[in-house]
């Protein structure tokens, strides 16, 4: 992957952003967690600009998957300016309608240059961010590696029928605990038990979810922890120099896990040094929203195929995406609701 230096200046680009529904009951999360980036830019590189017209790039949030993304495929902005429209997206689930920034998209040859991968920070802003809550905690190194987290995944799944027969390492089913919907009196208990096994651990283990990607990855990332990123379809953000500082292993491969690691095991602080550089350079607030606008850019400079063709293909993948909506309520009928599938896409764990 081209390696992108976010130090070199890029071109100063103008920028409208609008949630995909206009109306006053319409969704406004993202929309105003974008607004917010873009406040706290130590450098204002790029502008926003209230005349779409105007604009070198549009960027549409608040997709609403309930609907089928039915407010992004109507709405006016995507059809009267298809070539610099965009969008971002954190859910597990992304849908190849408007190119972008999607955190979990996954490796595919339709994807086409259309797309790249991203952090969670709208999730971290939604919800807080767990890491925050460290006060001078020093690394000790005592665990090989750990995993606190919920099941939802097969990988997670197959993880946690493992026997490692191991002292040194931690593998628990967080399931009963739900990070983003739990407000109770436990959940700072079980916020301080995921940071103390975290810290003690030389690798933490960051396998994919239901989507491709895990915002533990970029917890490690912050904490000074190597990742052992275990995604077979990831998408690698662009910047990170990711292989000095993460271990990528096969989903197949992961009862070998302590046989694998032990290759990087001399290593694990100084790639826990490199991971937080990297987490400094690349993924802190105060440079997103450059690092947004920056990648939409390099994805309409590259771009291959008109959107306006790629248009052709949205009746598919409405149909694709309805049929699939349809098997899992068949498979899973207690577990779709619409407020239940809205907490899920959004979850990013």
């Amino acid at each position: 992957m081209r390696e992108y230096n976010r130090a070199m200046p890029a071109e100063s680009l103008s920028v409208f952003i609008a949630p995909c529904d206009d109306l006053p009951t319409g969704w406004r999360g993202f929309y105003q967690h974008v607004l917010k980036l873009h406040d706290l830019a130590r450098e204002k590189r790029h502008r926003i600009v209230n005349d779409p017209a105007q604009a070198d790039l549009i960027l549409l949030t608040d997709s609403n998957d309930d609907d089928l993304f039915l407010t992004l495929r109507k709405n006016s902005l995507a059809k009267r300016y298809p070539e610099k429209v965009f969008t971002i997206y954190e859910g597990d689930f992304p849908q190849r309608f408007l190119p972008g920034i999607y955190t979990s998209m996954p490796k595919s040859i339709w994807n086409l240059g259309r797309f790249t991968t991203g952090t969670y920070s709208y999730c971290y802003a939604k919800h807080g961010n767990t890491v925050d809550l460290l006060k001078n905690k020093t690394r000790s190194g005592e665990i090989l590696f750990s995993f606190i987290g919920r099941g939802r995944a097969k990988i997670r799944e197959a993880l946690f029928k493992l026997e490692f027969n191991r002292s040194d390492i931690v593998i628990e089913d967080s399931s009963t605990f739900n990070y983003f919907t739990s407000h109770t009196n436990q959940q700072f208990d079980h916020q301080m038990h995921y940071l103390d096994v975290s810290m003690k651990s030389r690798f933490m283990l960051c396998p994919r979810g239901q989507g491709t990607s895990s915002i533990r990855l970029f917890d490690a990332m912050q904490m000074g922890v190597a990742p052992v990123i275990i995604s077979d379809k990831w998408i690698r953000p662009e910047g990170p120099d990711w292989e000095s500082f993460a271990v990528f292993i096969a989903e197949r491969e992961i009862p070998r896990l302590p046989e694998l690691l032990a290759s990087h095991d001399s290593r694990w602080r100084e790639m826990g040094q490199l991971a937080r550089a990297a987490w400094d350079k690349w993924f802190r607030l105060e440079d997103e929203f450059n690092y947004i606008v920056d990648s939409l850019a390099r994805i309409k400079a590259n771009r291959v195929i008109p959107e306006r063709m790629m248009r052709l293909t949205w009746p598919f993948i409405v149909a694709r995406l309805q049929l699939r909506r349809n098997l899992s309520r068949l498979k899973h009928p207690a577990q779709n609701s619409p407020a239940r599938a809205l907490a899920q896409s959004r979850s990013g764990t």
